[in-house]
């Protein structure tokens, strides 16, 4: 009787691990595939171009020959990069003045992380038919501005015999080309920016002739109201140095008189050069904040559920929508308003200057398609969240006899935080979040 039961146990032991080994026989192991984030290495440049006049459609923006870009109806332009390092970016375009910079991305930078680069271009000065001056006479020239304005951009006046007779000038509007790069800021940054109410470019024949006396340039007021105005206490003469190029202070004031803002350029100084009166802006720029999610699919928030499944997903593609640009938070107008000072013209004038600094307000979406593999028996999570600072200009003007402050709010993209997980579903805690 118990041999029997023996034989019986063994028999049932042996069906047991027949079972057993032939399940085991059967068993898949997941499709592994390679996930072509975490190897390809891509870093973007993103901008607009602008004028004085707005936008530039039609510019080429070019690093190389194989990287380049011409920008759309909104002035934008993308640029791919495979590198982190320094690189000069040059912007051409028809009846501008060709632009170059220097961008670079940090060796530090995230794969996939986005760089602004906004470009103000300038027109070719047109200059003004000479002027002779006569002795014993006033030579007064009247510079057209830049932009259709009925407005003069600034008068030139060189009083009797300022300059030595038969010496000619001849003056034109120069708009001052300018790059604008969004870099992270990790703490708070205070600075000056000095912002122009106008630049004017002055040619004298001989080239070398010089003021024998103060000669005046004189800038219209934008407001027509004149007693509302910038106020001079906080303005500056400057003029390009002929070997640098870089603006100096002529260490002369800045008057307010008849609705002008006049500048001098000094006695026994070189007539020639490019001037410009400029407003002290006090500029605040906040820590770099992560802000909103970036639109991916169309949702905040990527999920792709391969768990379960032995065969692998190929080519998975996440469309992705990252925010650029900047915006106003409080404009010029509102703020001119906040402060008692409510003038259109002078609104006008200030968002032309903030705009020479940080390039033509717009706030757009860069489309990026990014495409995946997702392994046998696993999970994708994906998010993507704008990163943003804020900005604030500081105006000091004149209001009725009273000194004002006139504060300018923006919030400025600055690129993208990304979140990423594309692993077996064994690795997930099972929360289904990044």
């Amino acid at each position: 009787m118990k041999m029997r039961s023996f034989f019986r146990m063994g028999v049932l032991l042996t069906a047991i691990c027949l079972t057993a080994a032939g399940c085991g026989k059967d068993d898949k192991t997941p499709e592994q595939l390679p996930d072509p984030l975490d190897t390809t290495t891509e870093y973007y440049l993103v901008g607009v171009v602008s004028s004085a006049e707005g936008v530039v459609k039609g510019a080429e923006v070019k690093i190389t020959d194989d990287i380049k870009a011409t920008t759309d109806a909104q002035g934008k332009y993308n640029l791919t990069l495979s590198k982190t390092g320094d690189y000069t970016v040059t912007v051409k375009a028809s009846k501008l003045e060709d632009f170059s910079t220097k961008v670079n991305i940090a060796s530090s930078a995230k794969k996939r992380s986005t760089l602004t680069l906004n470009v103000q271009m300038s027109k070719v000065v047109e200059y003004t038919a000479p002027k002779e001056a006569v002795s014993g006479q006033e030579t007064k020239v009247e510079v057209p501005a830049a932009t259709e304005t009925e407005t003069p951009a600034a008068i030139v006046t060189a009083p009797a015999n300022a300059m030595d007779e038969g010496v000619k000038i001849s003056a034109g509007a120069y708009e001052e080309p300018k790059a604008n790069v969004s870099a992270p800021v990790t703490s708070e940054k205070k600075e000056v920016e000095q912002v122009a109410v106008s630049s004017i470019a002055i040619k004298a024949e001989p080239a070398n002739a010089t003021a024998k006396k103060d000669i005046v340039i004189a800038t219209p007021n934008p407001s027509a109201n004149v007693s509302i105005y910038f106020d001079p206490d906080n303005m500056v003469a400057q003029k390009d140095a002929t070997l640098t190029r870089a603006w100096e202070d002529l260490n002369t004031e800045v008057k307010f008189n008849n609705g002008n803002y006049e500048i001098t350029i000094p006695t026994g100084t070189t007539i020639a050069g490019k001037y410009a009166t400029r407003i002290k802006a006090e500029k605040v720029t906040s820590k770099e904040t992560v802000g909103e999610a970036n639109l991916a699919n169309g949702a905040e928030t990527v999920k792709k559920d391969n768990s379960g499944n032995i065969s692998g997903i190929k080519d998975f593609e996440i469309k992705v929508a990252i925010k650029a640009g900047w915006e106003y938070t409080t404009t010029p107008a509102a703020a001119l308003k906040a402060a008692g000072a409510e003038d259109e013209k002078l609104a006008a004038a200030i968002e032309a200057q903030i705009r020479s600094t940080e390039g033509n307000p717009l706030v757009y979406t860069v489309e990026r398609v990014l495409k995946t593999n997702i392994s046998g028996n696993s999970i994708l999570y994906y998010q993507n969240k704008a990163k943003y600072c804020t900005k604030t200009y500081t105006f000091k003007i004149m209001a009725n006899g009273v000194k004002k402050n006139v504060t300018i709010a923006l919030k400025c993209y600055t690129g993208s935080e990304e979140k990423y997980t594309n692993q077996s579903s064994d690795q997930h805690s099972g929360g289904g979040t990044l």
